[in-house]
């Protein structure tokens, strides 16, 4: 999510400053690859970029491939295999073993193609909304001249058939980004697919210095973090500049007007056991996650008074996964850690542990 925030911002700076840019994304990927379909990076017609489609390795490779589709205005698709030995020699490729296929699109002011989809996925502008993409990367037939289009679901768009976009809604899996190829009346079309939602939102109680490392990380990581503190505004305003809530609250409404859904992730970390107890009571919505800094006595002594089947008490606690945490920030990378694999349904096991890691490691660097 932060480089797309950064791919929007780049993008708008260059259409304000008449300069020519193109998108690179990956519509599809089989073996290894570092990042999964959907992973985008933006190159300027002088070479700079924002984003990325691999490790390091294919960047360089793709920005000058992008150059060449801002000098034609057409869009193409190349095709990296990544176990070619020539292209390890040279350095393009590491050696991962699988094949990815990027899509160039020369963008425009007039043609931005994905980037108001991103925006509004972002929130840059008003609130952010789910979006659901579909990027045609190879066509034949009668939906040739769709290749390299995009096209949001929730919207009307005259450059791709209706038949297409029929044919992908009935073929797409309608909860995960995920690559198909439909077909029909002899035409055929290779399409990416993309149900995207908003930066996960995360919600930190507890203005203390140990939850500054949990906000820069979750920011890190594109993130929108809400901190909500009993301590004096200034003192919080000055001590989170970088978030992007703050709220101040007294102990007889610690959650007075702090928006809490089942899409966010809570961390309780106030210190005060008078207080993380107000704090659970006052939850009345199930969040995604919701976790408790301190041991397990304490614990039970702060979801004593609530009810069986209040959402306070569905909780992860002690916070965090056993990574060995010592220091503040260690200990709130094990929380971030913890909060990424519930949020994405992951078990959090070692890659190495797994049964076939060739296949499935490269999931963990999955577009957010």
């Amino acid at each position: 999510m932060r480089e797309w925030t950064d791919i929007v911002a780049a993008f708008n700076t260059l259409c304000e400053q008449g300069k020519a840019c193109a998108l690179a994304t990956v519509v599809r990927v089989e073996g290894s690859a570092y990042r999964r379909p959907g992973a985008r990076m933006l190159v300027a017609e002088d070479g700079r970029t924002w984003g990325g489609v691999s490790g390091g390795c294919l960047e360089r490779d793709v920005a000058d491939r992008a150059r060449g589709v801002i000098a034609a205005g057409k869009p193409f698709v190349h095709r990296y295999d990544t176990s070619d030995e020539e292209l390890i020699q040279r350095g393009v490729t590491t050696g991962c073993g699988g094949t990815i296929d990027v899509l160039i699109q020369p963008l425009s002011h007039d043609s931005p193609g994905v980037i108001p989809e991103l925006a509004a996925l972002l929130g840059l502008g008003g609130k952010p909304n789910n979006v659901s993409i579909l990027t045609i990367a190879h066509a034949t037939g009668r939906w040739a001249s769709t290749a390299g289009l995009s096209h949001n679901f929730g919207t009307d768009c005259h450059l791709i058939p209706d038949d297409l976009v029929a044919a992908v809604v009935a073929e797409s899996d309608s909860s995960r980004t995920h690559c198909c190829t439909v077909a029909g009346d002899g035409s055929e079309a290779s399409v990416l697919v993309e149900h995207l939602s908003p930066p996960q939102r995360l919600v930190i109680v507890g203005g203390g210095p140990d939850a500054v490392p949990v906000a820069i990380i979750a920011k890190t990581l594109g993130w929108r973090v809400a901190v909500v503190a009993a301590r004096p505004a200034l003192a919080i305003e000055m001590r989170f500049a970088h978030v992007d809530e703050r709220y101040v609250t007294g102990p007889e409404a610690p959650l007075s007007g702090v928006p809490i859904t089942a899409e966010c992730a809570v961390v309780v970390m106030t210190h005060n056991l008078a207080r993380d107890a107000s704090v659970l009571a006052a939850i009345t919505a199930r969040p995604r996650y919701l976790g408790l800094l301190g041991p397990r006595h304490r614990t039970e002594r702060a979801i004593a008074a609530l009810p069986s089947g209040h959402p306070g008490r569905s909780l992860h606690s002690p916070v965090g996964l056993d990574i060995g945490s010592e220091s503040p920030e260690e200990i709130a990378l094990s929380i971030i850690a913890e909060v990424q694999a519930c949020v994405r349904a992951a078990d959090a096991r070692p890659l190495h542990a797994r049964r076939a890691p060739d296949a499935i490691a490269p999931d963990i660097a999955w577009q957010a």
